[in-house]
């Protein structure tokens, strides 16, 4: 590992942690390959390095798993971009707007289940 660059790091939870912080054109990609989503240190080890090389060679890797792991659904993004327009044109944080409105929803659903 000490070609890439990973770093290792031990979490408040007893997991280890493989952090990779490769650069690519000027823009430094960071992920977390932790113990607790790998079976063995080995093997997260194994996940960061593999991170790494492939911001190497150009792929974007770190922003690919996130989009597929959080995909939001294309017919949305239009309505989804003026709504935060909105939040900020207001000086609200759209961030704290969608997390307040999924809180209550979330609390009427359980009200309504029991």
């Amino acid at each position: 590992m000490r070609h890439y660059p990973i770093t290792v790091e031990r979490y408040d939870s007893g997991q280890v942690g493989f952090v990779a912080r490769p650069m690519y054109r000027r823009n430094r990609h960071n992920c977390s390959f932790s113990t607790s989503r790998y079976p063995s240190p080995e093997e997260a080890a194994t996940a960061a390095i593999e991170f790494c090389k492939a911001v190497k060679d150009g792929a974007h890797a770190d922003r690919l798993i996130r989009r597929e792991r959080y995909r939001i659904p294309p017919d949305i993004l239009p309505q989804l971009s003026h709504l935060v327009e909105q939040a900020i044109e207001l000086k609200l944080d759209p961030i704290a707007i969608m997390r307040d409105g999924l809180a209550t929803s979330f609390l009427k659903k359980l009200e309504r289940g029991k």
